[in-house]
C-alpha cells in the first residue's frame, strides 16, 4: 500500500501564516546577523589580544634587561624589595632551574598569544636565550624553587597579581635563563579584558535584544494582519450569506486598496444580482398578469411548453400568435410604465411559438 506522505502542520489562518513566515524569516536574519557579528567580534578580540600580548612581552624584555644590569649579589635584595613593596604586575623570582608545571590545553587564542609572546622575546633577547612561555591554572602554578603553591604563600606576595575572583584565569609564565644556573621567573595575567582565552558565544545582552526585537516585531505584524484581515472576514461572511439567498447589505469597504478593490466589486456583484432578480420577478408576475387573462390559450400553451408535456401543432402555433399579438396590442395600449413588463410578455410568447413550431421543423421533426 502506498505510504501516505506527513505533511508538515501550517497554520490555516492568514494571521497564522503571516506569523509563521515572519518568524521563520526574523530568525533566520537574527541567526545570519548574529554569525557575522560574533565572528568579526572574535576576530576584533583577537587582534587586540594579541596586541596585548606583545605589550606584555615588551615589559618582560625590560625586567629581563633591569635585571641582567643589577649586580648578582643585588638581584635578592631588589626582589625582597619588590615583593615587600606589593602593587607590582608581576611575579618575579630567581630560581636554580625551571619549575615543571602542568600546562593547560592550546587552543587559538592561547596558541596566539604565544605565538606573539615567543616572537618578541626572541627579537629582543636573541635566538641564543633559552626561555620557556606557557599558561598554566592558579592551581598548579608552583613558585619558588622549592616549588611551592599560590595558597602557601602570603596573600601580598602574588595573590593580588595572579588571581582575579571569581574568575580563575589562567597565568602567563615565562622563564628565561639569565646564566647557568639562574632563571629568572616572571608570573602575570593578561590585561583586562582578556583575562579570559575562551571563546565565547553571544552575550546575554545580545540574546535579549534579539528576543525583545522579535517579539515586538511578531507583535505589530500580528497586528497589521489582524487588521487588514477584517474586511476580508467580513467579505466572506457576506458571500455566504448571499449565498444561501439572504439579504445582504453592502459591504464596508475597508483596509488596503487590494481589499477595497475586492469590496467594491462585491457591491457591484450584490447589484448586479439582486437588479437580475427583481427583472426576472417582474417578467414572471407581468406574463401571468397579462397573458392569462387575455387569453385562456396562450396560458395552456405556455403551461404544455414548461411542462414539456405537448407537441407542436397548428393550435399551438395559432394560440403563441395570438398570445405574441395580443400582448402588442395591448402593450400600445398600456402606460408606459408598464410597457416593459408587455414588451417582455410578447418576448416570452414569440420564444414559445418558435419553440413549438419553427424548432422541430428545423430538427426534422
Amino acid at each position: 500500500m502506498p505510504t501516505e506522505r506527513r505533511r508538515i502542520p501550517v497554520p490555516r489562518s492568514l494571521l497564522g501564516r503571516m506569523l509563521l513566515l515572519t518568524l521563520l524569516a526574523v530568525l533566520f536574519a537574527q541567526a545570519l546577523s548574529s554569525v557575522i557579528w560574533v565572528s568579526q567580534l572574535r576576530a576584533t578580540q583577537l587582534e587586540g589580544l594579541v596586541t596585548s600580548a606583545r605589550s606584555l612581552a615588551h615589559s618582560m624584555t625590560a625586567s629581563v634587561s633591569y635585571f641582567r644590569s643589577l649586580p648578582v649579589a643585588y638581584r635578592p635584595l631588589v626582589l625582597d624589595q619588590l615583593r615587600s613593596m606589593g602593587g607590582t604586575r608581576f611575579v618575579v623570582t630567581l630560581n636554580d632551574k625551571p619549575l615543571d608545571m602542568q600546562i593547560l590545553p592550546q587552543t587559538p587564542r592561547k596558541q596566539a598569544v604565544l605565538g606573539a609572546v615567543d616572537e618578541v622575546l626572541r627579537q629582543t633577547l636573541g635566538s641564543d636565550v633559552h626561555f620557556s612561555v606557557e599558561f598554566v591554572s592558579a592551581e598548579d602554578l608552583r613558585i619558588f624553587n622549592a616549588g611551592l603553591k599560590l595558597d602557601e604563600l602570603p596573600r601580598s606576595w602574588a595573590h593580588y597579581a595572579l588571581t582575579l575572583e571569581p574568575v580563575n584565569p589562567p597565568v602567563l609564565v615565562t622563564q628565561i635563563e639569565l646564566g647557568a644556573g639562574e632563571w629568572l621567573y616572571i608570573a602575570s595575567l593578561l590585561p583586562e579584558p582578556y583575562t579570559s582565552l575562551e571563546e565565547q558565544g553571544l552575550p546575554s545582552q545580545q540574546v535579549w535584544f534579539i528576543v525583545l526585537t522579535s517579539g515586538f516585531l511578531l507583535l505589530f505584524i500580528g497586528l497589521l494582519v489582524h487588521w487588514q484581515s477584517r474586511p476580508l472576514k467580513r467579505l466572506a461572511r457576506a458571500a455566504r450569506d448571499l449565498s444561501l439567498g439572504a439579504d445582504v447589505e453592502p459591504v464596508a469597504e475597508g483596509g488596503g486598496s487590494e481589499v477595497v478593490e475586492v469590496g467594491r466589486a462585491f457591491n457591484a456583484m450584490r447589484e448586479r444580482i439582486s437588479r437580475y432578480l427583481t427583472e426576472r420577478s417582474q417578467l414572471f408576475s407581468a406574463i401571468s398578469t397579462t397573458c392569462a387573462p387575455r387569453s385562456h390559450a396562450c396560458g395552456c400553451a405556455w403551461s404544455c411548453w414548461k411542462m414539456k408535456s405537448c407537441k407542436p401543432s397548428s393550435a399551438v402555433t395559432w394560440m403563441s400568435w395570438n398570445c405574441w399579438s395580443r400582448a402588442r396590442c395591448s402593450a400600445s395600449r398600456t402606460p408606459i410604465s408598464t410597457r416593459t413588463s408587455s414588451r417582455w410578455t410578447s418576448i416570452m410568447c414569440s420564444t414559445v411559438w418558435w419553440s413549438r413550431t419553427w424548432r422541430p421543423m428545423a430538427m426534422g421533426g
